[in-house]
């Protein structure tokens, strides 16, 4: 629409600017945004940009920004899961402290936390506590988002072996929104959470990000001890890897019944590379397999990705036994 605007007075034409321009908001610039009520969440309420407030009609409640965020989460960094003080920081265009984006018939809806069963932002779906889906949100890293919110967080890996033990290794590391799994309101919708991501990537439904499996990138043949130069032995050795490629800890499933044997296995898993495997674009600590034969003096290896490679400690957390 084309407005033509005539008058001799330059007056009258800048009272006329100027009010057009309080009637028609500047391009992108939205008075409002729409909001789901946490409560009934049925309601869709337009919420003043800037507002601290949301109030529901049809609840007839007021709610604070304490009432629509999480105090604590539960969050899947890599396999390891753990609890953070939900404090997002900065705030972006997708997440906030008091709720976060999702997509509703091609419009925009936020959601605030407080409604949210789980979220897993590689998937891009939402699960409310009333158990309906939003199954579109933005990517978790973008345009709107160029820079996530940073979380502090303490993740723990059982570390060791058979022979100097096992313990738990603590370590405090700052992440940010787009490498979380999963982050869900209490321990038990996280477990709810890990079991769909799992079920989501074995489906095949997240094509643009596949499976990578762990791979084996220089293996290290193991020393065959005097003890066993006329024997014919077997020792089958799990190893646990990190995303970034170290060996965290190493599992026996197979001893050959002589200790140098064994031992002489473990040193050359400790010289082994391997990488580990990924889910949607992220690394994830993996288990590798390596069955050492020692035959009449010569020793060789064979390496392939535990079954399954990746998931084996996601319900299971390290206890350092």
């Amino acid at each position: 629409m084309t407005l033509r605007l005539r008058s001799s007075n330059p007056l009258v034409l800048i009272a006329l600017l100027i009010t057009l321009a309080g009637v028609w908001p500047a391009p992108g610039r939205a008075a409002t945004e729409t909001w789901l009520c946490p409560v009934c969440q049925v309601e869709r309420i337009q919420r003043p940009v800037g507002a601290a407030d949301l109030t529901c009609p049809k609840c007839s409640l007021t709610l604070s920004p304490e009432d629509l965020r999480w105090r604590i989460a539960f969050v899947a960094i890599g396999s390891r899961p753990t609890s953070v003080v939900w404090d997002l920081l900065p705030e972006c265009g997708i997440f906030r402290n008091d709720g976060l984006l999702a997509y509703e018939h091609g419009d925009s809806l936020w959601i605030p936390w407080s409604a949210v069963e789980y979220y897993i932002p590689r998937q891009r779906l939402i699960r409310l506590t009333s158990g309906e889906e939003f199954l579109l949100t933005p990517y978790s890293k973008g345009p709107d988002c160029e820079k996530p919110p940073l979380i502090m967080a303490t993740v723990a890996d059982s570390v060791g072996d058979f022979v100097k033990g096992m313990s738990v290794e603590v370590i405090a590391k700052q992440e940010d929104m787009s490498t979380i799994h999963c982050a869900a309101r209490s321990r038990a919708a996280l477990d709810s959470a890990r079991a769909r991501f799992i079920a989501e990537v074995e489906a095949g439904k997240h094509p643009r990000l596949p499976r990578t499996q762990p791979q084996l990138i220089r293996a290290a043949t193991p020393a065959v001890p005097s003890s066993a130069t006329q024997d014919s032995l077997e020792v089958v050795l799990e190893a646990r890897i990190s995303e970034t490629g170290r060996i965290l800890k190493v599992d026996r499933l197979k001893g050959s019944g002589n200790s140098e044997v064994d031992h002489a296995a473990l040193m050359a898993v400790y010289r082994t590379v391997m990488v580990s495997g990924g889910e949607m674009g992220m690394g994830i600590p993996s288990s590798m397999v390596l069955r050492y034969v020692f035959n009449h003096g010569t020793a060789t290896v064979d390496v392939k990705p535990a079954v399954p490679p990746m998931w084996r400690e996601w319900f299971d957390p390290p206890q350092g036994k």
